[in-house]
């Protein structure tokens, strides 16, 4: 049996590594891969979604919730 864990964290947005940057689905097309690509592809898709909300722009670098989810197995239970 399946379930699911998740962990969360409050961070600043712009502390969000390249790892995470492609984890939220930014995507680097090419074989070319400068150093925070990502991070620049996801402060561009960022400002695009809250353009209407400056308190809440990268450049205000507001406080974010991190939340990663991971997959756990749990023990089936055996009928003895």
């Amino acid at each position: 049996m399946a379930g699911m864990d998740w962990i969360g964290a409050v961070d600043r947005l712009q502390d969000i590594s390249e790892a995470d940057a492609l984890a939220e689905g930014v995507e680097l097309r090419g074989m070319s891969r400068f150093e925070d690509e990502a991070r620049g592809k996801f402060k561009l898709l960022w400002d695009r979604i809250y353009k209407d909300k400056p308190e809440y722009q990268w450049a205000s670098n507001p406080w974010v919730w991190a939340i990663s989810f991971e997959r756990i197995e749990k023990p089936e239970v055996g009928n003895e």
